[in-house]
């Protein structure tokens, strides 16, 4: 599907979630030119109203007359309008619209890949299946969510055009603008660039394997726009090299929402200081206490991505991203990192359009 980019807003969107319609440009064309056909037969039609209204103001002598070029110049419109040839232009539903509308809805599945992370003390073994449910578009945070349950570091402000990437930083110039900085209550972007709309998507996500799993969830992202393959040399899963195509979006955007979140102590600790000496586990538990108050506080923020999954369990999980206006209405894909590894034959999209 080509990508277009609307230059105008679509206006106040409202509080609840909104399905975002993708218009094609020559609907838009054809569209426009029903409007002005309709004009045109609307002018016809109040003038054929204020002759007659004239007539009855003038007196009964001449409505005759006024009947007969009433009629005429209803045939003369009837004429027009099939002359005009005006199309019924029907819009694609989205997703949500369908199933709202009680339609069986075809939604693409991603099979999950095995993978297995592992060191001498832990190990995580994984086979998941994603299926994508909806997919919202909206100014605002859906309803229950609000500005406390995004993560911290929302994501940096930027600002695109065809002419390249324009980043804003603050006013010392040593650091970049964060997106949380210019959202009000209802989390309706208020800074520069582009502006911001939140895409929430409703996700599925099984656990195939016959143990139980502890999965960060903020592997996944959105991309969108142009995508460019090239020739890439990376570690494989089982640490031999791989030659492969690897493609990469102009743009993409980190998770920064998600409503599944685990935390166990004991499991996290183990993956902070597994194969750590006594020295260096010390050290990092100070800093930790000198930054967060505790350990427990530090490994909370350190592992907020994380959700357990029991053996064959199924999870709805709820996950949201802030993307730029400038790419929200072209095409958008869920990336699927399944093994965290920067590999291209481990990573998979689902197409949100």
């Amino acid at each position: 599907m080509k990508k277009y980019i609307f230059s105008e807003e679509l206006g106040n969107i409202g509080e609840n979630y909104i399905e975002e319609v993708l218009l094609y440009q020559e609907r838009r064309h054809k569209m426009k030119s029903v409007l002005m056909n309709v004009a045109a037969i609307a002018a016809c039609l109040a003038l054929v109203i204020g002759v007659g209204a004239a007539a009855l103001a003038r007196g009964g002598s001449e409505l005759n007359t006024v009947a007969t070029s009433d009629q005429t110049l209803a045939a003369e419109i009837s004429s027009l309008t099939k002359e005009m040839d005006i199309e019924t232009v029907e819009v694609e539903k989205s997703y949500n619209e369908r199933i709202a509308d009680g339609e069986d809805v075809s939604i693409e599945t991603y099979v999950g890949i095995p993978y297995r992370i592992s060191s001498e003390k832990y190990s995580v073994v994984g086979d998941f299946t994603y299926t994508l449910q909806s997919v919202s578009i909206s100014d605002r945070l859906p309803e229950g969510i609000t500005k406390d349950d995004l993560d911290v570091s929302i994501g940096p402000v930027r600002e695109y055009s065809e002419d390249g990437v324009k980043a804003y930083s603050t006013e010392d110039g040593k650091s970049a603008l964060d997106i949380s900085e210019f959202l009000d209550e209802n989390g309706v972007y208020t800074g520069p660039g582009n502006g911001y709309k939140w895409v929430f998507l409703t996700l599925d996500m099984t656990n195939n394997s016959d143990q139980e799993v502890i999965k960060f969830i903020n592997t996944l992202r959105l991309v969108g726009g142009e995508c460019n393959t090239y020739s890439l040399s990376l570690p494989g899963i089982n640490g031999d090299a791989v030659d492969a195509d690897f493609k990469e979006y102009e743009y993409f955007q980190e998770l920064c929402y998600h409503n599944a979140r685990y935390f166990d102590y004991d499991s996290c600790y183990e993956m902070t200081f597994a194969n750590v000496s006594d020295e260096r586990r010390a050290e990092i538990e100070k800093k930790a206490i000198e930054s967060y108050g505790s350990v427990e506080n530090y490994l909370r923020e350190k592992f907020a991505g994380m959700t357990h999954f029991d053996a064959g369990e199924t999870k709805t999980v709820t996950v949201g991203f802030p993307v730029s206006t400038y790419f929200v209405y072209g095409d958008l894909f869920l990336e699927l990192n399944p093994s965290g590894v920067l590999n291209p034959e481990v990573i998979e999209y689902i197409p949100l359009k």
